[in-house]
């Protein structure tokens, strides 16, 4: 996040004027001075105006003299101001004006919506800190939660197992919410990670949801055809139609037994139409009786016709006998017999001589009766187009039961709503997110590396620790927050280095490896700015005093060179990210411009010394 503080300016009671603090990007901004000169107050300041509940300036000197604190600064090269009263007021700590662009008055005025809390909504925003972001410590996050990667305290530069300062701050949400913060700042996103497993676990969810849904479709989908055969067998058991008629299509199946029931329903009420039926059925029954007659007189005759037939033509064998008897035989008692049985034949045969007919309007009459048949049976037709003279009240009862079920069983196909696809979908859905949760576990476990192998690079640049750890490997622990080192056998991390000089180097190497750390991976919440309170404390016997000696020496040799070499870490961690990017450094200092004077990137901004400090002496006196 392209951050940098451009300007602090402190307005005066009494109208007694403002002063301005100017800084630079892409510089180590150096205030350098005595002690009880005012320089650890400007990150008290700075931390003011960038929202604290509560202002840790000291009221002695600095709160006495001065009404409003003011900072104008950056964020992606956008100025922006924020004006807060000093503390003598009371509730003044909830007055904060923020402005867009460089606000600074002659008289900065509060009005009613200059409000802190409003304020850090808008900060929020320009931080890019999420709206909804779960975190493990359930800690709603805010951006000020971040600045503890910003500041390098004198509190915590050389101490042993501290490297956030999170007593700066003076609350205990810091503790709970620093191992969240750490993550997120290295890489280890963890709430991403919970989100992907979720978004998961609900996918595999939904897939077995779907494929619960299938199986329960094609089971639907069997009864339904089970259901269609059974009925289509009934609709004919019952002589409702032929289903083939209708193809595949069940609905029009429905709709004519539906229509055939009702129908059927209709006949079996109209009583006008059951008499006339019945009337047409007696006439008709009449008319085929005598038909029968008919019949049965028009057969008997055939019969006897046929009869005489076979009587002719058994008298045949005799007649030729007769005629070709001298050709036979000669015999006489032969000719006696042969005439014999000729009288007693021909007697047989004049006596089934034929001396009745049948009448002669016989086929007449037959073909009247038959047309009248034919005509009762259309106009029995007409009345029972759906013969339920075949047909009871039990049959009736079936075929309504039948029309029913169709209509709920049939009318509503089951729909294959769940498809291959739609499986095939769910099956890619699960294999994207599995991917990405793996190359984003993939990605947590190596953040730490990725942390320690940057601070490695400034570790192994660094010329300041004890000889003892130079081949030594710097190793961040998560579980202890803090940096360790680790042999070159590997064995366990050691985290007692010794002397306070080599713990301010630990800390120099961890900021700086995180901040490079943050800048490649173009993290948007924490800014890039870091301030440095005092690197050369753990070579000042007393810390409140700058020493000389008759050599005109701060301090010995020995820890002079140390310093150097930690400006000079300094100076090549900035060279280091203005090469890639664009990084602040405001730093205070006891020591003096010539610790720095030739490394590029240093800028020496003030000095408070002979009796001048942040609050001039002219003021302080008035």
């Amino acid at each position: 996040m392209n951050f940098y503080i451009a300007k602090i300016r402190l307005w005066f009671k009494h109208d007694q004027g403002t002063r301005d603090l100017d800084f630079f990007q892409d510089k180590v901004n150096v205030i350098t001075g005595d002690s009880s000169t005012g320089k650890s107050s400007v990150l008290k300041i700075i931390d003011y105006c960038l929202l604290s509940e509560r202002s840790a300036i000291v009221k002695d000197v600095i709160n006495e003299n001065v009404m409003w604190y003011g900072m104008v600064f950056y964020v992606d090269d956008k100025p922006y101001t924020i004006i807060r009263p000093s503390q003598t007021v009371e509730n003044s700590e909830m007055v904060a004006v923020f402005r867009e662009g460089v606000f600074l008055p002659e008289k900065p005025e509060a009005g009613l919506n200059d409000i802190r809390a409003k304020v850090v909504v808008k900060m929020n925003e320009l931080f890019n800190i999420p709206k909804k972001l779960k975190l493990e410590s359930k800690v709603k996050l805010n951006y000020r939660h971040n600045l503890m990667f910003n500041y390098l305290t004198e509190d915590i530069i050389a101490t042993e197992n501290t490297y956030q300062d999170l007593r700066f701050f003076r609350k205990n949400e810091y503790v709970k919410i620093l191992n969240d913060l750490f993550k997120l700042a290295i890489g280890v996103n963890e709430m991403k990670r919970q989100e992907l497993e979720s978004a998961l676990q609900a996918a595999k969810k939904e897939e077995n949801k779907k494929k619960d849904a299938q199986r329960k479709e094609q089971e639907s989908q069997e009864k339904y055809e089970k259901t269609k055969q059974e009925i289509a067998t009934e609709i004919e058991e019952l002589g409702l139609g032929d289903v083939t008629y209708f193809g595949d299509n069940p609905i029009a199946w429905a709709e004519n037994v539906k229509t055939v029931v009702e129908n059927c329903n209709l006949q079996f009420k109209n009583e006008k139409a059951n008499q006339q039926r019945k009337q047409i059925e007696t006439e008709l029954s009449e008319v085929r009786e005598k038909l029968g007659y008919f019949e049965s007189l028009e057969k008997e005759y055939k019969t006897y016709q046929k009869r005489l037939e076979r009587q002719n033509e058994s008298l045949v064998p005799l007649d030729y006998v007769k005629k070709h008897l001298s050709e036979l035989m000669t015999y006489q008692e032969t000719g006696r017999l042969l005439r014999e049985l000729t009288e007693a034949w021909q007697a047989i045969k004049e006596s089934y001589v034929p001396d009745m007919k049948l009448p002669a309007n016989f086929d007449k009459s037959k073909k009247d009766l038959q047309h009248k048949e034919i005509e009762l049976v259309n106009k029995w037709k007409e009345l029972n187009p759906y013969h339920i003279d075949q047909k009871d009240i039990v049959w009736l009862r079936r075929a309504i039961l039948l029309a029913e079920r169709m209509e709920k069983e049939l009318t509503k196909e089951p729909k294959q709503a769940i498809t291959e696809e739609i499986l095939i979908q769910c099956a890619e859905t699960i294999a994207s997110l599995e991917e990405r949760l793996a190359r984003l576990k993939a990605k947590n476990d190596n953040a730490i590396g990725n942390l320690n192998e940057t601070i490695g690079k400034y570790f192994k640049y660094q010329n300041g620790i004890s000889e003892a750890y130079r081949n030594y490997k710097p190793v961040y622990s998560m579980e202890e927050s803090m940096l360790m080192l680790e042999g070159e056998e590997g064995e366990y991390p050691e985290s007692n280095v010794g002397s306070k000089s080599n713990y301010m180097f630990l800390h120099l190497c961890y900021f700086f490896g995180l901040h490079e750390l943050l800048l490649g991976n173009q993290n948007k919440n924490i800014p890039q700015f870091l301030f440095i309170d005092q690197p050369s404390i753990p070579y000042y016997a007393d810390k409140n005093e700058r020493r000389v000696d008759d050599d005109n020496q701060t301090i010995a040799n020995d820890d002079q060179e140390k310093l150097t070499e930690a400006f000079k870490l300094t100076d090549y961690f900035m060279r280091e990210m203005t090469y890639n990017g664009h990084f602040q450094i405001i730093m205070i200092e006891h020591a003096g411009p010539e610790y720095w004077q030739n490394l590029s990137t240093f800028e020496t901004r003030y000095e408070f010394r002979n009796g001048e400090g942040l609050i001039p002496s002219h003021i302080i006196k008035k």
